[in-house]
């Protein structure tokens, strides 16, 4: 965490899209919600994508490649997904990065050792397909053939996203939109149009959120001399109580 915000702090507006810490988080929200995973398994699936792609343009070494790939699956996280079989979703959030990232994928990758980042900007849709494929046959030779462990959010008890974000795939024309009985005109047509219709529901009291009182402007951040999140100890604390996911690491 400490990294994040030493990465993050000086870039709170994303005024720039050179963010390490968003490594995992490029093509994952195109299925995510849609197979209805749980967070951390997406980023993890993401994250061992990104890897490969990395290793195919000769960024790492071989050995760093296969370190990588084998820690995620030890921690029992999931490389794979069948869902990412589904091309278009992960095109469709490759197109989305691109947009939301000012034109450049910026999607940062392991480059060079472990620990270091480039940011591969040129992964056309077109390339999706076969860099997706090459990425499964490799990660299914693994342990559980790439699955994780409790990959959905209905495998530890929680509500399943997909029964919403299913329409996610309705908009790229591949499913049909979730319906509900006797209220079918209520139900919206597209992702997109879900989120508006959450975004205003929530906003139904905006009054309450806001500040009419214009602020002064400020050019720069607040100077940031904090070294650590917490109080001191706490983060020993929080490490000592930690157990590993799995008795193999």
């Amino acid at each position: 965490m400490e990294s994040y915000v030493r990465a993050e702090y000086g870039n709170l507006w994303e005024t720039h899209q050179m963010r390490p810490h968003a490594f995992g988080h490029t093509w994952s929200p195109g299925y995510e919600l849609p197979a209805g995973m749980l967070h951390g398994h997406a980023v993890a699936t993401c994250m061992g994508y990104g890897t490969y792609l990395a290793r195919r343009r000769d960024w790492i070494s071989q050995d760093d490649f296969e370190r990588i790939l084998k820690l995620i699956s030890d921690l029992e996280l999931a490389l794979w997904h069948p869902i990412m079989d589904n091309h278009a979703l992960v095109q469709s959030a490759n197109k989305k990065a691109h947009q939301k990232r000012g034109g450049n994928l910026c999607a940062p990758v392991p480059k060079g050792m472990v620990g270091f980042c480039g940011y591969i900007n040129d992964l056309t849709n077109d390339d999706i397909p076969t860099t997706m494929n090459e990425y499964k046959a490799i990660v299914q030779k693994m342990v559980r053939g790439g699955l994780g462990v409790e990959v959905h959010c209905a495998d530890v008890g929680l509500g399943d996203p997909a029964a919403v974000a299913g329409d996610a795939l309705a908009q790229i024309g591949q499913a049909p939109a979730p319906q509900v009985q006797d209220k079918k005109e209520d139900m919206p047509s597209s992702y997109d149009e879900w989120i508006k219709a959450e975004q205003a529901r929530r906003n139904t009291k905006w009054e309450k959120n806001v500040s009419f009182t214009l602020k002064e402007d400020t050019p720069k951040p607040d100077k940031f001399d904090k070294f650590t999140l917490f109080e001191e100890g706490a983060e020993s604390y929080a490490m000592a109580h930690t157990s590993l996911a799995s008795a193999n690491i």
